[in-house]
C-alpha cells in the first residue's frame, strides 16, 4: 500500500510541478502517508551538489527537475530511515551507498530508468520507517 501511495504522490507531484515546503523533521506519521509526507519533506530546488555534479548521471539528474525532485524526495527519506531506525543505521549507510555507484549511476544518463531507480530506492529506505 505505502509503495503506490508514494507513486501516486510522486506522479501527481511531478506533474503538478510542486513538490511542498522544504520542513525536515522527525514529525512523520507511519502508514499510508508516509508518500504524502515525502513529498511534503522535499524541495523543488536541484540538489546541493548541482554546483558541481561529478558524473554524467548527476549531469542528468541537474538538468531534469522530475530527478532533481526525486533526488530530493529520496534524501528525506535517507534521512527519515536514518531517524526511525538508529539500529539499523549501518546497513541503512551501506543500501545507499551501493545504490549510488551500483544502480543510480549504471543508469547513465538514461532519464527513464533514473526515475525508475529512485523510485525503488525510495520504497527501500520506506521500509526502515518506524511503522
Amino acid at each position: 500500500m505505502v509503495r503506490y501511495s508514494v507513486m501516486l504522490v510522486l506522479a501527481a507531484g511531478l506533474a503538478a510541478g510542486a513538490l511542498l515546503s522544504p520542513a525536515f523533521g522527525p514529525d512523520w506519521t507511519a502508514g499510508p502517508s508516509q508518500g504524502r509526507a515525502l513529498a511534503e519533506d522535499a524541495t523543488t530546488e536541484q540538489p546541493s551538489w548541482c554546483s558541481s555534479p561529478s558524473n554524467a548521471t548527476e549531469r542528468a539528474i541537474c538538468g531534469d527537475a522530475d530527478l532533481s525532485s526525486l533526488d530530493n524526495m529520496l534524501n528525506v527519506a535517507y534521512g527519515r530511515a536514518k531517524h526511525d531506525s538508529p539500529k539499523a543505521l549501518a546497513d541503512i549507510e551501506y543500501v545507499q551507498k551501493h545504490w549510488l555507484l551500483g544502480q543510480r549511476n549504471f543508469c547513465g544518463t538514461d532519464v527513464a530508468c533514473l526515475r525508475k531507480r529512485y523510485t525503488e530506492q525510495i520504497q527501500i529506505l520506506e521500509s526502515y520507517f518506524a511503522n
